[in-house]
């Protein structure tokens, strides 16, 4: 949580334009021969030379999720970081049957990796203790009890050792510390919990993400993105001078986290479920205000939920036990969605379900395309083991 932000540099924000291979060619005039006298020579794409054909395909009965915990370590967030862990069974058993695994990183970006990463620039972390420099930065995975960058089981099962290892990865050291030493030594409080996930998914430490395992990414803190982000209007002067001083970079922007995702794990789904100050809540805006200890409204993190779709719940829940239980069954659901690499040409596609025995299902399955969010949901109930293979054309 933010208490006084001190800056001695300016901050330049980066702008980065995708541009499409699209060429505009001259006419040729009458009687002129292409080649000759700067005319172009043009060959354009004709029929299916025009298009890439996408297929992609998923079997039930064997979903797998990774979940991505992006956890704010920085001071007064003990207490609800002390609320996710004491509910991790719950979660597990909200899981059902899938094959899951979890990892966790910090909100706190402020290595001098990011540096040359992004050319960003962030708030440091204080430097008054040496045990911050332990802190997880950058978006490295957070290493568990048993040596693990990620804790994985099946079928609902939290064991007591992964209980145990939860727990003592989500409370973080550092955000302790900060408390008790009058947040006076704190890992950064220029919280970038987007940049972190962004981070986390390029690196695939010990290859946690897996080629088609749907992702789905917990977001736990009590402000924004850069602790109060350029995604809305400052309430006031203060709020306005902190907008400008810290204002949402490449890497801090949903568009960001969901262009590289998609690259990178074109086979993949993602949902995104944070647990925020919900824009609008003043209640509980205000229940996150103690002195000059103040929550934010999660506003960035708001809009990274409504492009994946997912769950969003309030930190100021006092039992955070049916928000992960709504983001478990939300992950179940999600387990057999397919993902859209682009919106299909015309809105067209074709989506098969084959039996283990080679059969097709011929009766009617319900699908709901989302081509918004780029995803394809499976509704009907389907048998173990049937393979769905979803096909359709891009534009080249």
């Amino acid at each position: 949580m933010r208490t006084l932000k001190i800056t001695a540099a300016l901050f330049m924000t980066t702008y980065i334009v995708a541009c499409s291979p699209v060429k505009f060619d001259k006419k040729a005039e009458v009687g002129s021969i292409c080649g000759a006298d700067g005319v172009a020579c043009v060959t354009q794409c004709e029929g299916e030379a025009c298009f890439d054909h996408i297929t992609v395909s998923k079997t039930s009965g064997q979903q797998q999720v990774d979940i991505l915990v992006v956890n704010d370590n920085s001071g007064s967030m003990s207490p609800e970081q002390a609320k996710m862990g004491s509910k991790f069974p719950t979660f597990i058993s909200s899981l059902g049957s899938l094959n899951y695994r979890i990892a966790m990183t910090t909100t706190d970006i402020s290595d001098g990796t990011s540096y040359a990463l992004s050319d960003t620039k962030t708030m440091p972390p204080s430097q008054g203790s040496s045990r911050l420099k332990n802190v997880v930065q950058d978006g490295n995975l957070i290493t568990f009890g048993n040596g693990a960058k990620f804790l994985e089981g099946a079928n609902g099962s939290a064991s007591s050792m992964n209980e145990s290892y939860f727990n003592q990865a989500v409370k973080r050291e550092e955000t302790l510390m900060c408390e008790q030493s009058n947040y006076a030594n704190c890992p950064s409080n220029d919280e970038r919990g987007v940049f972190a996930a962004t981070l986390a998914i390029e690196k695939n430490e010990s290859s946690f993400l897996r080629p088609i395992a749907h992702l789905a990414v917990i977001i736990l803190s009590d402000e924004d993105e850069r602790g109060i982000s350029d995604s809305r209007s400052a309430k006031n002067s203060n709020d306005q001078a902190l907008i400008k001083l810290y204002k949402r970079e490449n890497y801090d922007l949903p568009a960001t986290l969901l262009s590289k995702f998609k690259t990178k794990y074109p086979g993949k789904s993602i949902s995104v479920h944070p647990i925020i100050v919900r824009p609008g809540d003043s209640s509980c805006l205000n229940a996150q205000t103690v002195g000059n200890i103040r929550g934010v409204e999660g506003y960035t993190y708001s809009e990274l939920f409504s492009l994946t779709g997912g769950t969003m719940g309030s930190i100021c829940e006092s039992d955070y036990g049916s928000t992960l239980t709504e983001i478990g069954n939300y992950v179940q659901k999600e387990s057999i969605s397919l993902p859209f690499q682009c919106r299909p040409v015309n809105d067209a596609y074709e989506i098969t379900f084959t039996k283990k025995d080679g059969t097709k299902i011929a009766q009617d399955v319900d699908v709901e395309a989302d081509f918004d969010k780029l995803t394809l949901r499976v509704i009907s109930a389907l048998p173990p083991e049937t393979t769905a293979k979803l096909s359709y054309k891009c534009k080249k």
